[in-house]
């Protein structure tokens, strides 16, 4: 009996070094209707002296996840392109919502794991701890349901969502102003259409700013969930479909030190009452 007991004990303790690995699913990747995307025109990095223009709808995608789940995406890259009506291959599960996570690698760069998520075509390195943060903060507090029709005037709130993703993943400046000083810029034209959009978006983006967030904030209420183009995994260089991000209501997990403290308070206040019972 007291083997069979440490035995168990000893198997528990090590459970909490298993490492699970993100699976391969297939994403279907679609849009609102009604349409929740305003069209504006984008400054882009290009890496050279001037910044590429663009005009590029800002939206939010309606994603079907694996057990027809659906839920609302938002994109996280500004060089790779996406198809609406198609289904994609994705890596999935690897969070954003815990400090570390974010860090660029040699091999490409990853928003949360260090591989994916270029931030300009051709770029390597991912967009870094404090920039993933600041998504994290954002989503936090401003991130309102993976439902879109729960959104207060979706129409303006979701694509200001979206130009704030686009700016705190891959900007430096705060502003959605055209920064001619910076070759990594990006920013936004506001048009008579438009600004509403941009000025939430504005809004959203000064509140980061101004929360001062560090690399270790860590997610309270949203975890932030990427989806990272499973080609990329397995070949950079064909890694041509745009990364996406989601969040889902966040589940506390203990700390590590502190399951195993419970645990084995919890093993023995069993083995101290089994005793009691056997003397």
């Amino acid at each position: 009996m007291k083997s069979s007991y440490l035995n168990f004990l000893f198997l528990s303790l090590c459970s909490f070094g298993i490492t699970a690995h993100a699976a391969v699913v297939s994403v279907n990747v679609n849009t609102y209707s009604p349409n929740y995307s305003q069209t504006m025109s984008l400054g882009l990095p290009n890496g050279g002296a001037t910044n590429e223009t663009s005009n590029i709808p800002a939206t939010g995608f309606r994603l079907t996840l694996p057990g027809n789940v659906e839920t609302l995406g938002f994109c996280i890259e500004l060089g790779q392109s996406l198809s609406t009506g198609n289904t994609y291959s994705y890596e999935n599960g690897n969070s954003l919502s815990r400090a570390g996570r974010g860090s660029g690698s040699a091999v490409g760069g990853t928003v949360g794991t260090g591989r994916g998520a270029n931030i300009q075509s051709g770029a390597t390195g991912g967009i870094g701890d404090l920039h993933s943060a600041r998504i994290r903060y954002l989503f936090d507090n401003f991130f309102v349901s993976s439902t879109a029709s729960s959104w207060t005037d979706p129409t303006i709130n979701i694509p200001a969502f979206q130009l704030a993703i686009w700016e705190l993943s891959n900007d430096v400046d705060f502003s959605l102003a055209n920064n001619a000083s910076l070759t990594t810029d990006f920013y936004a034209t506001s048009t008579a259409g438009t600004a509403a959009t941009y000025n939430r978006a504005v809004s959203l983006i000064a509140s980061v700013q101004s929360a001062n967030v560090t690399a270790a904030y860590v997610s309270t209420k949203w975890e932030v969930v990427l989806l990272e183009n499973s080609s990329f995994v397995s070949s950079p260089a064909n890694g041509n479909v745009q990364d996406l991000v989601y969040a889902r209501a966040l589940t506390v997990i203990p700390e590590p030190t502190t399951a195993l403290l419970v645990l084995v308070g919890t093993t023995l206040l069993v083995s101290r009452r089994r005793r009691r019972l056997e003397a």
